[in-house]
């Protein structure tokens, strides 16, 4: 019977393991230094809709932290990579969002619907 096999990397919840609202939680600054330490590979998840990861990692930066926004998963990266993936031949289809302007960037490079005219009807 072999051992329990070595930790390769960690994925962390952000909303209440590193922070609750504007409050950082106790150790949490202190345990990613000593992971980013020790090289322990570490990528951070939020299920957060209405952020993009630049916008999380910048309220990061503000509670202290230093994490880079590509290191940040989140339903908008996974929907975005989501549709990019599951392409057919390539093509992206087009999109009716009803998200913040700001998230609305992350789908630059798909086409969008227009709520105005009609045009562009999402797929």
């Amino acid at each position: 019977m072999s051992g329990p096999r070595p930790i390769r990397g960690l994925l962390i919840d952000l909303d209440g393991v590193l922070y609750v609202g504007s409050q950082v939680i106790a150790g949490a600054r202190e345990a990613l230094r000593q992971l980013n330490d020790d090289d322990m590979p570490v990528r951070f998840l939020t299920n957060t809709t209405t952020k993009t990861a630049a916008e999380v990692a910048s309220k990061l930066d503000s509670l202290g932290f230093d994490i880079n926004p590509g290191d940040i998963f989140s339903a908008v990266t996974a929907t975005r990579e989501y549709l990019i993936q599951h392409a057919p031949d390539g093509t992206r289809p087009s999109l009716y969002l009803l998200v913040r302007q700001s998230v609305m960037a992350e789908f630059a490079g798909f086409p969008h619907a227009s709520l105005e005219t009609g045009e562009g009807a999402p797929d």
